[in-house]
């Protein structure tokens, strides 16, 4: 290729190689003190060259300089390397090719058949043992696959452990299992990470799916507390290693759209401060922690009363009184709305900004929004621990139901048409989800279910109605039912209102038979729970058949979809009469709003006293459900109803065409007195009961107890009208 034009590139390097050619030569025929002359010359040429800085050392190029100049060494040493074994093999070969050859060995050599015969039998036990290893490989497989095909032969429930033998571990594994269970364990409380509710919010590892969990805190943080409540010497890199796939740190694409509203607006308080230069922590957590004993969230030292801790107060920097600090928050406010033509105002929880002085923010902050705060903070702690604590410590006449509502779900087919897509003619199913969780230790102790209504009401009368198939599921599991415990979270439209109060004891009590009901409420923006995954799960199961061409057009569809593909959760379609059944005990209510019902996170039932509820403002595992809480008892909920009362001195009967046949209570008449050595006797510690004590309540008028339970509350209470407080008992 004579006639080919070289490139510009081509001639540089050409122009290289012949340099470096004619340098090469030129060394060669140098003597050694010339040879050494010029050496010296090329350092001193280097020294200067550095100096002036043409040319940096390593340590003073950028990482991904020093990345790129170590490679480019290793590539050199690497070319440098077979260069040299190249030679050696040349030489080699040359050597060999002019020796000449050995003198004949004897072939009756004992040393020379002695290597032969190692080398084949060597040979042949290699291969042997590579057949071995594929044929053990092969065995395993078939045996995986046989023990799968066994347990898909048998219903969920008859599956036991004890079936499937576990080998025994020893010294070092077992301790080294034993930390990845307890990092587990921990990293599954819903105070350290919370469950997602989403359908499609999942993960696989390994063939393992799993609902993702989202940290409720950062990892040092969850670090500290782990060493401090289990006291397991552990590096921080283990911790972090040990983390189970499905716990994620929250980023922005994985966004919470159920934030805390107390959280939200304290850590953007503490943002705008931390902007001034007023305070130094970077997160509410880590201030309230500055106040507290050895930086734990105890009980005591959120409640103020550590004696060590009491006093502390946030530290301040000094600040201008004059400074502007912008701050946003999350407020729920009336706005004017057009609906069809017409102004109307619509409440809306709203993302906004406000600016005020730096003396007025601070003093709000601390006499007002930092109180509050540490108050929710105790509230979401003891109801945590109280949680954990119930599943751990069942006995076997206990039962514990934890529950919640589910999003609606929508019907769909598998293809549809534009008008059915957009328009509103697939209707929507109810659903509610709940875990039973019994005494004991394997997995049948805890069960899940799924109740799933037409009714799209989340009042309290669909509850019972959710509720009604459960309870008798539980009887079945636990004949001689004594105690019932109810979590959920406490929203006044659904679960705490006076009307799911009236049905705890007229309603449940009766359909349980159990002499003790008590129901646990979460802080409010804490709820999140083991029954969102359940809704997660079955929602998913849902869409997965119908994106494999499978059509879910109504109730009956999605209900037999779900008993044939979720076998581990049991699914429960709601009789619609039993909602009516239902509606009708509770129209007999005239029970009154109890004045505190945000307060409340335990109401607590006894079979002694069954027109009466005990109110608690924390629960509490320590006090019987039929005796007043030394802790944190509020009050006591006299529920009224509609009764005809025939035999009972002193009442006033109506007249027939009356509403109802109802009679003056004299507890009613007693009210402000019971209050007034209820503050006496146990004090108040939070605003909640300072509200409730000190607020004028109304009389009840009409209030109406069983003539069993009242009979004789009612004669000594109109024998002691005295205005001693300690006749009142």
């Amino acid at each position: 290729m004579a006639g080919k034009k070289r490139s510009e590139r081509e001639k540089k390097e050409r122009l290289k190689e012949q340099k470096r050619e004619w340098i090469r030569k030129k060394r060669e025929k140098m003597t050694e003190a010339e040879r050494e002359e010029r050496r010296a010359k090329d350092r001193e040429r280097y020294k200067k060259k550095k100096e002036s800085g043409k040319i940096k050392s390593i340590k003073e190029h950028t990482p991904r300089m020093q990345k790129a100049i170590r490679k480019s060494w290793r590539e050199r040493a690497k070319t440098y390397r077979n260069k040299i074994k190249r030679l050696k093999a040349t030489e080699q070969r040359i050597v060999n090719e002019e020796t000449p050859p050995s003198s004949p060995v004897s072939q009756s050599s004992r040393a020379s058949l002695g290597r032969r015969v190692a080398d084949r039998n060597r040979r042949r036990l290699r291969i042997e043992n590579l057949h071995l290893r594929q044929r053990i490989l092969h065995l395993e497989n078939l045996l995986a696959n046989k023990r799968m095909k066994l347990l898909r032969t048998r219903p969920p429930g008859n599956i036991t452990t004890n079936e499937l033998p576990e080998p025994k571990l020893t010294g070092r594994k077992l301790k080294q299992i034993e930390k990845k269970e307890a990092v587990r364990k921990f990293f599954e409380k819903d105070e350290c990470s919370r469950i997602t509710s989403g359908k499609k919010e999942t993960i696989t590892k390994h063939k393992q799916k799993k609902q993702i969990r989202l940290l409720n805190d950062t990892l040092l943080n969850l670090y500290e507390k782990f060493k401090e409540e289990t006291k397991i010497k552990m590096s921080y890199a283990l911790f972090c290693r040990l983390r189970p796939f499905w716990v994620l740190v929250p980023n922005a694409n994985k966004r919470d759209t159920c934030l805390c509203l107390i959280h939200t607006n304290m850590e953007m308080m503490v943002t705008a401060l931390k902007k001034a230069a007023i305070i130094k922590e970077n997160s509410a957590i880590s201030l309230v922690k500055s106040m507290c004993c050895e930086g734990y969230l105890k009980s005591d030292c959120l409640a103020r009363k550590c004696i060590f801790c009491k006093n502390k107060s946030v530290s301040l920097n000094k600040y201008p009184n004059d400074m502007v600090i912008t701050c946003e928050r999350w407020v729920t406010k009336k706005i004017a709305a057009t609906i069809k033509g017409q102004v109307k105002l619509c409440q809306k929880t709203v993302k906004e900004s406000f600016s005020s002085k730096c003396d007025v923010f601070v003093k709000l902050f601390l006499e007002e929004k930092l109180p509050k705060f540490t108050k929710h903070l105790l509230n979401i702690i003891s109801q945590h621990r109280v949680l954990t604590k119930l599943k751990s410590d069942l006995a076997a006449d206990e039962a514990l139901l934890h529950m919640d509502f589910s999003e609606n779900y929508n019907c769909k087919y598998s293809a549809e048409v534009q008008s059915a897509h957009f328009g509103a003619s697939k209707p929507q199913i109810s659903l509610h989800t709940s875990v039973l969780y019994l005494r004991g230790t394997d997995k049948n102790c805890i069960q899940s279910f799924c109740s799933l209504s037409k009714d799209l009401r989340h009042d309290p009368v669909l509850i019972c109605a959710h509720l009604k198939p459960i309870i008798e599921h539980i009887k079945c599991k636990v004949p001689n039912l004594r105690t019932m415990h109810f979590q959920s979270d406490g929203p006044t439209s659904q679960y705490r209102n006076k009307s799911m109060f009236f049905l705890i004891a007229k309603y449940l009590s009766k359909e349980l038979g159990a002499c003790n009901i008590t129901w646990n409420f979460s802080e409010a923006g804490h709820g999140k729970g083991a029954p969102d995954g359940i809704g997660g799960c079955v929602k998913r199961t849902a869409d997965a058949f119908v994106a494999t061409g499978g059509d879910i057009p109504d109730f009956d569809a999605l209900v037999n979809c779900l008993q044939e593909k979720c076998q581990g959760i049991t699914i429960l379609p709601i009789d619609d009469t039993h909602i009516e059944s239902i509606s009708n005990i509770l129209s007999t209510s005239t029970t009154r709003p109890f004045n505190g019902t945000l307060s409340i996170h335990q109401i607590t039932w006894n079979e002694t006293s069954p027109d009466i509820l005990h109110a608690r403002r924390l629960s509490c595992s320590v006090c019987e459900a039929n005796q007043i809480c030394s802790h944190y008892e509020i009050g006591l909920i006299y529920l009224t109803y509609k009764q005809e009362v025939d035999y009972i001195p002193g009442l006033r009967r109506g007249s027939p065409q009356s509403e109802c046949d109802i009679y003056e209570n004299p507890i009613a008449s007693t009210s402000r007195k019971y209050v007034d050595f209820y503050k006496k006797c146990y004090g108040s510690d939070s605003s909640s009961d300072e509200e409730i004590f000190t607020r004028k309540q109304t009389p009840l008028r009409e209030n109406v107890m069983s003539p069993k339970s009242s009979r004789g509350i009612l004669q000594n209470l109109s024998n002691n009208t005295s205005s001693d407080e300690e006749n009142i008992f």
